[in-house]
């Protein structure tokens, strides 16, 4: 089924069983995914959490529609739907890289315990800033995959200040 698609797009099966795992040790039960793209992630991640997801790109909402059906997919800017939708225990960031700062600000109204950025380590250049911006959460860099970001607000001192 995912053939037809193009793999360099999707986070690699390795990192999805390092959050899976991680997030099942975490007793985590809610994943909210910023950038759904054709729905790779969301139809993996469904099949163990109640996964909610958000695309901008039509296209690839209509696509995510057939692959995911057991996932809440949204259609339209980040900006616009994440506001209305309520907590989570994880917020994952994989859509646009240049609006990942202002993603994880908005990330944070969800009250996550923890929110995981895709491909820190494939396009560090564009996001350093990002990196920088985290920086206080105290990320842990995972080398998995195109790499992740892992921000356990649960235990960052600086989450709990924000609030």
């Amino acid at each position: 089924m995912w053939e037809k698609y193009n793999a360099k797009w999707f986070m690699c099966d390795e990192a999805i069983k390092y959050i899976v795992n991680l997030f099942k040790k975490e007793k985590y039960t809610t994943v909210l995914e910023y950038g759904t793209n054709v729905g790779y992630l969301a139809s993996k991640l469904s099949e163990s959490f109640k996964v909610t997801s958000i695309e901008r790109d039509e296209r690839f909402f209509e696509e995510a529609k057939k692959n995911c059906p057991n996932t809440t997919l949204y259609q339209g800017k980040i900006e616009a739907i994440a506001p209305k939708l309520n907590e989570f225990d994880v917020v994952i960031l994989d859509a646009e890289k240049s609006l990942y700062i202002k993603h994880f600000e908005l990330a944070l109204n969800h009250n996550p315990k923890m929110i995981v950025a895709d491909n820190v380590v494939s396009h560090k250049k564009k996001l350093n800033t990002f990196l920088e911006h985290i920086e206080p959460y105290n990320p842990k860099i995972i080398t998995v995959g195109d790499g992740l970001a892992i921000i356990h607000l649960e235990h960052s001192q600086n989450h709990s200040l924000n609030k």
